[in-house]
């Protein structure tokens, strides 16, 4: 597995997976959750991190748009 986006500042390191889904949220008895399977990889990429560091975030990034690139 490797990271989408890895950010180091000498104090803290960031990790940041990026999802293109149309829904963030799944519908589940309809209410909307965060599905499971992405909150499991951004722990499973904090937790593996190779590099013992104190100041390690992890950040799920759900980019949308609602341009419209031809009439």
């Amino acid at each position: 597995m490797k990271t989408d986006i890895k950010i180091r500042k000498p104090e803290m390191i960031y990790i940041i997976d990026i999802k293109y889904y149309g829904e963030m949220f799944q519908n589940n008895f309809n209410t909307p959750r965060f599905r499971s399977n992405h909150i499991y990889q951004i722990f499973t990429y904090l937790n593996n991190f190779k590099e013992s560091h104190d100041g390690l975030e992890g950040m799920l990034l759900y980019p949308s748009t609602h341009s419209k690139i031809r009439n």
